[in-house]
């Protein structure tokens, strides 16, 4: 790839995480305030950081996250599969896929 998304629309939030969270995983919300790691569904975000109970997790913006399945350049929705990656479902999250590989993709939440 000859250009780079990083930062573009970075928006990221605290939450208080229960012990399935993951750094570098989809999350989802547990209760009030509180995420867990997303085994299905649409996402909220991706866990960027994890420290003493709580997650850092990015809303929107660029991100690159584990894909499972094949993933289609372009706009689609994406839910999350039972190990807490990002799948591509059109009934899911609205997002941009810049790009793609066997892993990981590049969205825009």
């Amino acid at each position: 790839m000859n250009t780079d998304y990083k930062g573009y629309m970075e928006q990221v939030t605290t939450f208080e995480a229960d012990e399935t969270v993951e750094v570098g995983k989809a999350v989802a919300m547990k209760e009030n305030g509180k995420v867990k790691l997303a085994t299905s569904g649409k996402p909220v975000g991706l866990c960027i950081a994890l420290r003493a109970g709580y997650a850092a997790v990015q809303t929107h913006g660029y991100m690159e996250v584990p894909y499972s399945g094949t993933a289609n350049v372009g706009v689609t929705g994406v839910t999350t599969d039972s190990e807490g990656k990002f799948a591509q479902n059109d009934e899911g999250r609205d997002c941009i896929v810049v790009y793609a590989d066997s892993k990981y993709a590049g969205i825009i939440l």
